[in-house]
Parts: structure tokens; C-alpha cells; sequence
């Protein structure tokens, strides 16, 4: 989640800020039988979604939906963070811990109720992997044999691999955006699917030569480069849940971003729940799946998430009665529920950095001792009393205890070590000094925290940075291509490994977002990759992590948390260090 994350807010309600709305209302026109019928969950989700595609997300706040939507070879437990079976009922692994045989349901079934099968496993990990679907979260598959190279381009078949064929079958499958026209068609395109992938692969790049095959409809066999113990958890992110092929080409290419295939009405996936409605920037429902395999188990009828990036408002729609859960509360109002509602007032462990990214290639930023100075230059003790302890301060970048996993490299608060190292870079008292330019989403707490630090730069170091606010998907947009100074950055782990956090910051990892490259740290990652334990692996992720630490591309500030209210109508929502709810195991009294 990992979702940059898998990765937080903006855009809702165009309504009145002093007036809440009526998720009851809106709700009633959402669900068939209306919202007093049914047992509707009612969530604050925080930002309007990029989009419903798992292959191609990246906030978190998506990935909340997506989880609801599609599901994987098995799920993360709320609870214990480990991975249980999911799409997969069983697997088996080799000896050497290089094949990984999943065995998936017979009653595994997509939104329109066609079986979900090994191979359109299959065809979605090509489709990911496929150097034109540019997918930032491709590198999560890369424990898979060939993958990585296939995904970069070098396994090339017949010569053939410049980046121009796409999977798309043909032209009668790629089509348009628009559907196809009757039921016929539509299952014209099923027929033809099979054969639309396979003639892919000797046109675009030869994957067959990735580690990934399906012997038979209910067989799915993966060959991984090195042994992977954390496998089944990366299973479990949505880069890794299967598309429907066939839908997808109804709209368009397979390796195309952003058709209308995501849309309400068009949209199969495999989960718990359904698309129903989406309406931009005022809800999302999703009702219950009839097809899923667990579908007799699932209590809600429907989920309703609001897009509402004002966390104070959804505060007071929560008070209304409203909203059952908030996506966050503003951190002024946390002492007043500790005191008047501590029942209502939810602050649960999220494996979760806050932190800032530095654009290396920017002078001055370009100059490791001037973000070195700027990562020393925050007291982050009096961070954590503005978020009234809500929060831990971070002066590693790895939350303490991932996985067992605790950095023994800390960033001192020390204003005057940054003072030196300023004027070492050519700054003494900040004299010459550009003014930068901090980015960030519309978010009260991002807000707060960066204006402290923004005053903290000024007093301490002598100079003046700007805050700019932009809505979230322009925001994302601009971290991804690194068309910033200093962005505001927020890491949710995939899962509970150290790795989830360092292998971000690789060479050009579609993650890293901040230009740095160093040679030693790829080389400590990848051997990381390969360790044969568990101690070897962590030692390696020290040394990795000091040089994240040193170079300073960029600057933890706090370990996150969950903080959020809570109705007493909500059952079994139990705290997620991951933040992900599997929201077939929650029903409403």
C-alpha cells in the first residue's frame, strides 16, 4: 500500500464546509433496495481515486477500493499481517524454494461469473511487466524469473522488442473506448482472448521465457530468480490481483492506460464486492459480489466510500452520524475524544514513514550536505507534540521492528551540525540561498507539520521555503516525474519486511522519485535479494539504509499511525499495521 504510497487525500463534496452532507441519502440512490434495507458501511476514503486499475495505481487511498474490488492468490490478515489463502486454496513450494505451485478454486469467479483461471493469472503478471504499461509497482513482480527482464525490455524474441507492439491481439480487439455493442460481440471478444495473448508473445517479447506458467485452469506455477521466503506477502498487493482479459479489450489495449474499462458498468473483478457507482469527487459504491467464492460469508450488502479530503468535515459527518469511520481526524481534536468519546477515538499501529523528498538533480539539492543539512534541521520531538503524540518521530527511514527489522542509524536533530554543513556546501546563514519550494496535497496535518519545519529552516539555517498545495492527482503526477524541489512523501509498507521500504530507492526504481543513484546501495539491495537468511539480509539492510541515511535524497519525520474515529456499529474491524481491511469480515449492528 503499498501503495505510495500505496499513499494518502485530496479531492471531494463540492458542498458546504459548514454543512454536512448525506451519505444516507446519496447512498439510497447507490443501492437497489435503498440504504435502509441493507447493511451498508459507510467509510471516509480520504481522495478521489487516479483510477480503479490495480495494475496501475499507486495511492493508498485507491488501494482501499481496489481491495474490495479484486483479489489476489491470497489475502494479507488484518490481525497478524501474515498471508491466508485467497483466489489460491493451497500451494506447495520446492525444495530449493525456486517453484511456487498455487492450486486455485474450483468456485473462483469473476463479477459476471465467469471462472477466474491460472491463465488469466497469466495474462495479467504479462500484462504488468509490459514495458508500455510503464507500471511504477512492475518491480514487485521481479522475484519472478526473466521478469525483471522482460519488464526492461532485454528479453528480446526474434530481434523484435522496440517498444511498438502492444497487447492488444489486433485491431478488432483494441478497438476504442467504447464497448462492444450487443452480447455477441462480447463474447466474440472472450473466444478470442487466448488467442489475442499468445500471438502477443512472439510480437512484442518472448514471456514465455518468464517464470510464470498454467498447466491446467486451476494450476498456476511460478520459477522465481533467487528463494523469495517473503513471497506469499507481495502475492498479496494489487499489482499482483488478476484482471479480466477480456474486459479489458473491449475498451481497448491490454497494455493501455486509463480506458474506460475501470468505469461503473464496465468494470469485472474477482472480489468480495462489485463496482456499482462511481461519481467523481462524491462517492463510490460497491455492493456484494453474488459470484465471490466466500460470497455466503460476506454480511455487508454494500460499502460506500466518500472521497473527502477535508479531514474536518468528515469529522463532523462522523458526529451526524453520517460516516461510520473517518479516513483521519484533525490531531487538535484528539485530546477532546481522549477525554469526552475514547470509545469512538481509534490510534492503531501503521507500518508508515512520513517523510520528505529531495530532487537531486536541483541545485542546490543536487549537493548531499545541503540535504543532509536540511534532514538535521527538524526538531522532531516538537513535531510529535504538534500531532499531540499521535505519532513517533522517524530519524531512520525504516519504521522500528518491520518484520524484526529495527535501523540502528538515526538522523540527529542538530541544528548546529546543520549550520556547518550549509556553509561547507557554500551557504554559511543561508547567504545565497534559492528560495525552494515544498509541494504537498491538500491535507490539515501536512499542512501543520510543514509549516513547523518551513519555520524551523527559517530560523535555524537562514532560509525561505514556499508551500505549495495541489490536488492530489496533479500532485502524484509531479512526485512521479520528479517536477518538484521537495515534495511531501508518505510510505505505507506492502508488507511487514524491511525491503518494502529500501528497495524503493534503487536506480531508477519506479518508486525512487528523487533521481538518487548510488551503485553501493543497489549492490547492498540486491545481494539483500539473494542472502541465504534472515541475519544476513538485515545486515545488509543496515548498510543500505546508512547510505540512504548519509547521502540524504531524503528526510523521515514521523512513524506514522491509523488515527481515525470509529462507530460502535462497525464489528470485527480489527487494527491493520498494513491499514487494509478485507471488508467481507466486517459487518455493521
Amino acid at each position: 500500500m503499498r501503495f505510495p504510497a500505496f499513499h494518502i487525500f485530496p479531492a471531494f463534496l463540492i458542498l458546504s464546509a459548514f454543512q454536512p452532507f448525506s451519505p444516507s441519502a446519496l447512498c439510497a440512490d447507490a443501492i437497489g433496495g435503498g440504504a435502509s434495507g441493507g447493511a451498508i458501511l459507510r467509510i471516509g476514503n480520504g481522495a478521489e481515486p487516479q483510477d480503479m486499475d490495480p495494475q496501475t495505481m499507486s495511492a493508498y487511498t485507491d488501494q482501499n477500493i481496489a481491495i474490495a474490488l479484486f483479489e489476489g492468490l491470497v489475502s494479507i490478515d488484518e490481525a497478524t499481517s501474515e498471508p491466508v489463502p485467497a483466489v489460491a486454496e493451497s500451494w506447495t513450494t520446492s525444495d530449493d524454494g525456486l517453484t511456487w505451485t498455487f492450486r486455485l478454486r474450483a468456485n473462483a469467479r469473476w463479477s459476471n461469473g465467469d471462472p477466474v483461471t491460472a491463465q488469466d493469472f497469466v495474462t495479467s503478471f504479462q500484462r504488468i511487466l509490459s514495458p508500455a504499461l510503464a507500471a511504477e509497482y512492475a518491480y514487485m513482480l521481479f522475484p519472478i524469473k526473466n521478469a525483471e527482464a522482460f519488464n526492461s525490455g532485454k528479453l528480446a524474441a526474434d530481434g523484435n522488442l522496440d517498444g511498438n507492439d502492444s497487447l492488444a491481439g489486433n485491431d478488432s480487439l483494441a478497438g476504442s473506448d467504447k464497448p462492444a455493442a450487443n452480447a455477441k460481440s462480447a463474447a466474440a471478444v472472450t473466444t478470442t482472448t487466448a488467442t489475442a495473448i499468445t500471438a502477443t508473445a512472439t510480437t512484442a517479447a518472448d514471456f514465455a521465457k518468464v517464470g510464470v506458467a498454467a498447466p491446467d485452469a486451476r494450476t498456476l506455477v511460478l520459477t522465481l530468480e533467487a528463494p523469495t521466503p517473503h513471497l506469499l506477502s507481495i502475492a498479496a498487493q494489487p499489482m499482483w490481483f488478476p484482471i479480466h482479459p477480456a474486459t479489458i479489450l473491449r475498451f481497448g489495449k491490454l497494455d493501455r492506460r486509463g480506458t474506460a474499462w475501470t468505469r461503473a458498468g464496465n468494470l469485472i473483478g474477482n472480489g468480495a464486492f462489485a463496482l456499482k457507482t462511481w461519481e467523481p469527487n462524491r462517492q463510490i459504491t460497491v455492493e456484494k459480489n453474488p459470484f465471490h467464492w466466500d460470497a455466503a460469508n460476506t454480511r455487508l450488502d454494500a460499502v460506500v466510500f466518500f472521497p473527502n479530503d477535508d479531514i474536518a468535515t468528515d469529522e463532523r459527518n462522523f458526529r451526524a452520524g453520517q460516516v461510520d469511520i473517518t479516513y483521519d481526524i484533525m490531531p487538535e481534536k484528539i485530546p477532546a475524544y481522549r477525554k469526552n468519546n475514547p470509545a469512538a477515538l481509534r490510534i492503531d499501529p501503521l507500518l508508515e514513514t512520513f517523510f520528505l523528498r529531495f530532487n537531486t538533480r536541483r541545485p542546490p539539492l543536487d549537493n548531499a550536505k545541503v540535504r543532509a543539512a536540511l534532514a538535521r534541521a527538524i526538531n522532531r520531538d516538537a513535531i510529535a507534540r504538534i500531532l499531540h503524540g499521535s505519532r513517533a518521530p522517524a530519524r531512520s527511514y525504516t519504521p522500528p521492528n518491520t518484520g524484526g527489522y529495527t535501523c540502528a542509524t538515526a538522523i540527529p536533530d542538530d541544528f548546529a551540525a546543520a549550520r556547518r554543513l550549509l556553509a561547507d556546501a557554500g551557504y554559511p546563514g543561508g547567504k545565497n540561498f534559492p528560495v525552494l519550494d515544498i509541494q504537498m496535497n491538500n491535507d490539515a496535518v501536512n499542512r501543520a507539520v510543514l509549516e513547523a519545519i518551513q519555520e524551523m529552516w527559517r530560523r535555524e539555517l537562514g532560509i525561505t521555503v514556499t508551500l505549495t498545495n495541489k490536488e492530489y492527482r496533479v500532485y502524484l503526477d509531479a512526485q512521479r516525474t520528479i517536477d518538484y524541489d521537495i515534495s511531501r512523501s508518505r510510505w505505507v509498507g506492502d508488507f511487514n519486511d524491511p525491503v518494502t521500504f529500501l528497495d524503493m530507492f534503487v536506480t531508477n526504481g519506479g518508486q525512487n522519485q528523487t533521481h538518487w543513484s548510488n551503485a553501493d546501495y543497489d549492490r547492498l539491495i540486491a545481494e539483500a535479494a539473494r542472502a541465504p537468511g534472515r541475519q544476513e539480509r538485515f545486515e545488509l539492510y543496515q548498510r543500505a539504509e546508512k547510505i540512504l541515511l548519509d547521502e540524504a535524497p531524503i528526510a523521515p519525520v514521523f512513524f506514522g499511525t491509523r488515527t481515525y474515529l470509529i462507530s460502535p456499529r462497525v464489528k470485527n474491524w480489527a487494527p491493520s499495521l498494513l491499514g487494509i481491511h478485507r471488508y467481507q469480515k466486517v459487518w455493521i449492528e
